[in-house]
């Protein structure tokens, strides 16, 4: 059957003319006989959907438009954001998927990016990153700065000095630093942009020209979250002991030291360039902070509790987000509980985002 095409077998119920030139599999003549022909038909292959392990995507396959798929291979997810619109995800690096993507309200996949960042941000027309992993950058100290479009995650670079800078700006040189700086917190709003760096100050920039509007010193400042006020909240260590575990190279020094970073919420001054311990009864360990529509501070409670805790103006706990006691590595999952929380933000939903940075 091999001298007929393939066009031959598709006949649709015809009559499929096969030749045989009496030879056997050795290519011989067979002995004179009568020989019968068995043949086997069906109605052509075909792929069946079954299931996609570890790939929430609609599809889960990349497609040309960008929606299909999800996020990263290589690292769990690390940073949340939400603006009016999109809530995007992060994560540090990706060699396949990707490291950036932005979600509608209903929960779909709407754009993705390759490019990962450690911290993100988000206002109503752009996304922040700050980015010390990539192909580009392994083992190497990088500190890049970049900007995309809320709207569908195309690179938008930032315009300095009147002229439009590389996608990846190099941070310390914005700031006029001799060396790469690592960010610990990002936050936007009403046009600024706000940064923890581990070199021990939270530096605002204005967020088109980034032009420096205050630096105010702080002993390793970690998460950062303007209200709806403008008013600046962060994670500042109070314990009066330095970081002493080696954490200044980049890229996976960076996952390191999102276990150390956690301190304690305070309201920042930005005129007198001062930062005030909040009182919050009940909070354990914070790792993350953002703030709701109702001006609530948001504080995520990687201590005992495992939770996602509001307070008040006033300190008062207003609710919590998750069960209590959060989800063990192994044993039964409970989809209400939460562990390794690395990140937290609120959507135009009042929907409460949360990010689990764990390589389980």
């Amino acid at each position: 059957a091999g001298d007929c095409e393939p066009g031959d077998y598709a006949a649709g119920g015809g009559v499929v003319e096969v030749k045989w030139d009496c030879l056997d599999d050795q290519g011989k003549p067979v002995a004179p006989g009568a020989y019968a022909v068995r043949g086997l038909s069906h109605s052509g292959l075909s792929a069946e959907y079954e299931q996609c392990f570890y790939n929430p995507g609609t599809p889960p396959w990349p497609t040309q438009d960008g929606r299909g798929a999800w996020g990263s291979d290589h690292y769990p997810p690390s940073g949340v954001a939400c603006s009016q619109e999109l809530t995007v995800v992060s994560w540090e690096f990706a060699e396949g998927g990707y490291a950036l993507i932005g979600i509608g309200a209903d929960g779909r996949k709407k754009w993705s990016q390759y490019r990962g960042a450690d911290r993100i941000a988000a206002d109503a027309g752009f996304v922040y990153a700050f980015q010390s992993a990539g192909w580009g950058t392994m083992g190497t100290q990088a500190d890049f700065l970049c900007r995309y479009a809320i709207s569908d995650g195309t690179p938008r670079p930032f315009t300095v000095g009147g002229k439009v800078r590389n996608l990846d700006l190099s941070l310390h040189e914005v700031l006029g630093l001799p060396a790469a700086v690592q960010v610990a917190g990002l936050a936007v709003s009403k046009g600024r942009l706000a940064l923890s760096l581990r070199s021990g100050e939270i530096v605002v920039l204005d967020a088109g020209d980034l032009q420096v509007i205050a630096r105010i010193p702080a002993r390793n400042p970690a998460g950062l979250a303007f209200a709806p006020d403008g008013s600046l909240y962060a994670l500042i260590e109070d314990t009066g002991q330095p970081v002493t575990k080696d954490v200044t190279t980049s890229g996976l020094g960076n996952s390191e030291y999102r276990d150390l970073a956690d301190g304690h919420p305070c309201r920042i001054d930005l005129i007198a360039g001062t930062a005030a311990p909040l009182t919050l009864a009940g909070l354990g360990r914070a790792s993350a902070i953002a703030t709701d529509r109702e001006g609530n501070l948001l504080v995520a409670d990687v201590g005992p509790d495992q939770q996602i805790k509001a307070f008040a103006a006033d300190g008062r706990l207003v609710y919590t987000c998750g069960r209590r006691g959060g989800r063990p590595v192994r044993g039964a999952f409970h989809p209400q509980a939460m562990a390794r929380i690395s990140a937290v933000a609120v959507d135009a939903q009042d929907r409460v985002w949360v990010t689990e940075f764990h390589d389980y």
